[in-house]
């Protein structure tokens, strides 16, 4: 799921459109409507943590919803779960077969590399 299609989930289960939220976090509507279709920034992200902070508080969810949804990663997080949303941004448009190929070889290189399993 894209940010954008993540966004538009949130207003719809409010009840709320882009100008409500907008006003709600008080982001010009442009930004908002620029969030809304995919076409804030080349990867489809807001790059604005204060944006996603306000978001975050406008919706009533926890700041790291915001930034997992955009596919940002905390920088509180633990070094593995980081790895972890990263690989799951990389992920979000690859086809089932190729996110199994990606997967074998992401065990193969630790295997090789004696990472644990």
């Amino acid at each position: 799921m894209t940010f954008a299609q993540w966004l538009q989930s949130q207003l719809d289960e409010r009840g709320w459109n882009l100008a409500d939220l907008a006003r709600h976090t008080g982001i010009r509507y442009p930004t908002i409507y620029s969030y809304a279709n995919g076409s804030r920034v080349p990867d489809k992200r807001p790059a604005s943590q204060e944006n996603l902070d306000a978001i975050a508080s406008a919706l009533g969810v926890p700041a790291a919803t915001v930034r997992d949804a955009a596919g940002l990663v905390d920088p509180n997080r633990s070094e593995e779960e980081r790895a972890q949303l990263k690989w799951a941004a990389l992920g979000r448009d690859l086809s089932e077969e190729d996110r199994r190929t990606a997967e074998a070889l992401l065990r193969a290189f630790r295997a090789g590399r004696g990472y644990k399993s």
